[in-house]
Formats: structure tokens, sequence, C-alpha cells
């Protein structure tokens, strides 16, 4: 299904030449603005020359469950015809919650639950034509002064600006990215981190890899025992396909992350203290996309 978006992807998504600039330890925050990901759904609203709004989802799907969002931005003095890119969501609920609620057919009681955080701006002519070269800085600095800057109020206003941190490096010092990233996962509402390239233009469909956006994910990292290993299948048939670690009293399996010469010699992890990062934690208590990121030499004592 295509994207009428600029998609914001992960970094190892960027493609190798721009990666290794912004790979550069310090790079993207003193470089990039940097945004709350709010977990929600991606919606764009457009105000057209007559009037007229209509409000699509990621993929071009009319939207038809957020009329008093598309009447709240309309109604907005000075208002302007293009493209208000930005994220419905609701600071009480769930993202599957949102999601149902985004789904809708129709705008009820329920549905005006949802408000609109705006992070982008594109005019109407280039949002039609699908390309806009004018730098996201200048963009922003076309977005209606009167919504309500920052963080969400507890006012539930239903159409607001996304807020901005700035660059982390004059803004929050000493913090990386993934740190701020993690503290907003871990405060409730939001899916990570947005970090946007202030002179980077705006594409319909583009897949990311040049890097105007990038998103971090929240990382999870722990020390963990390695108790054994299992024998892979397909391609690491004969070999380790994953190690077993334990953690929170149960039994962890981790199979990514490691080189030909590790699952060749698969009896170096058992009884070895062995760092593993995730994305988050798991229905079932443990976690999620698990990853081997080496044996830790240097510790003693277990995180978990």
């Amino acid at each position: 299904m295509a994207y009428i978006v600029h998609k914001a992807v992960l970094l190892d998504k960027v493609h190798s030449k721009r990666r290794a600039v912004l790979e550069q330890p310090g790079y993207l925050e003193a470089n990039y603005i940097a945004q709350p990901k709010y977990d929600g759904c991606n919606l764009t609203v457009i105000i057209y020359l007559d009037g007229s709004v209509l409000a699509f989802s990621r993929t071009g799907e009319e939207v038809k469950s957020v009329d008093h969002i598309k009447m709240a931005l309309a109604a907005m003095p000075g208002i302007r015809p293009g493209a208000y890119l930005g994220e419905a969501w609701a600071p009480d609920l769930e993202f599957n919650e949102i999601s149902g609620l985004f789904r809708r057919q129709a705008t009820t009681e329920e549905t005006c639950r949802l408000q609109m955080a705006i992070f982008d701006y594109v005019n109407l002519e280039d949002y039609l034509g699908g390309d806009c070269v004018v730098p996201y800085d200048i963009r922003v600095a076309w977005l209606p002064e009167n919504t309500d800057l920052g963080i969400v109020k507890q006012g539930h206003a239903p159409v607001w600006l996304a807020g901005s941190f700035g660059k982390l490096a004059e803004t929050l010092p000493g913090n990386t990215a993934q740190h701020v990233c993690n503290k907003l996962v871990e405060s409730g509402g939001y899916d990570g981190l947005i970090l946007r390239d202030p002179n980077g233009g705006w594409r319909k469909g583009s897949n990311g890899t040049t890097g105007e956006i990038i998103k971090i994910k929240r990382v999870l990292s722990f020390d963990l025992h390695c108790v054994g290993w299992d024998e892979g299948q397909g391609r690491n048939a004969g070999r380790m396909g994953n190690i077993v670690c334990a953690f929170e009293g149960k039994y962890l399996k981790v199979g990514t992350g490691f080189t030909d010469a590790q699952r060749d010699d698969p009896d170096q992890f058992p009884g070895q203290i062995v760092e593993i990062e995730a994305m988050d934690y798991s229905s079932d208590g443990l976690l999620r996309e698990p990853r081997f990121k080496g044996i830790r030499h240097d510790k003693t004592e277990v995180d978990a």
C-alpha cells in the first residue's frame, strides 16, 4: 500500500553514505530538531482554496472520524490553505483505543476524544505536486501561532502544535537522543523521539532513506546470565540458533546479533554475563526483539 507521507525511518534504513554522517557521535543532537513521537495514528488534514477540508491516513484513505479536528483547524484566524501533517492522539488513551476511534466511519462523541498534534505544514501547491523544497524550519514557522505550544495541556484542545526540544545539544546538553527517547517512552503516551533536519525538504511517498526525518525508538539494555543455547534451523542447522538467558524468573531466547564465528563456537556463552538490547517488553513478560550485543567480561552482577 502506497504512502502519501514522507516517512520517518530508523537510522539503519538511511542509505550508507548519508548514514555515515548522521552516525558521527553527537551529530544528530547538534544538527537535528527533536520532537516527541506521539503514539497515535498519522493524520494529514488538507485545506483547499475553496475552503473545503479533507483528512487522510498515511496511506491516503479518507478519515471520517475527525470532523471536530477539521472544523477547529479551518476556523483558526489566519489559517492558510495547505496540508497540515500530524498525529491523531489522546493523552488518556492507549494506542489500540486511539486506532479504533481513528478508523470509525463517522465522527461521534467518542471520536471527539481524538486530538491532532501538528508537526509539519506544506503549502497546497507543493503538496499537490508531491514535492516541497522549502526547509522544514521555514515550513513550521508558517503554522498557526494561536495553537497551544509544547506538550499537550489537560484542556484537550482538538488541535495544537506538537512541540519541540529544539537541538538537543543546545537545549538538553549532555543528553543523547536515545536517552531522551527512553525517558519520553517511560513517561507514557509517547512512542519515541523524532529528529528532523531543519534544512530538509518534503516529498510525498518518500521512503526516508535520505535521512530528513529520523525516528528513535526506545532501547532497553540488560546484562543477563546465559544458561545455555539451542541448535538452529535452516542456514543455522548444525550450529547455534540462539542462546538462552535467565530473565525475571523466565527463560529468554536471543537469536540475533551473532557473527558466524560465534554461532560456530556456542560453548563460549553458557555461564557468561551477556549484554542484551531490546525494543520493549513483550506481553509475556520477556523482551521484544532481543538482540545480543556482547559478552560482559567486566561484570560480575546481572541486571535481572
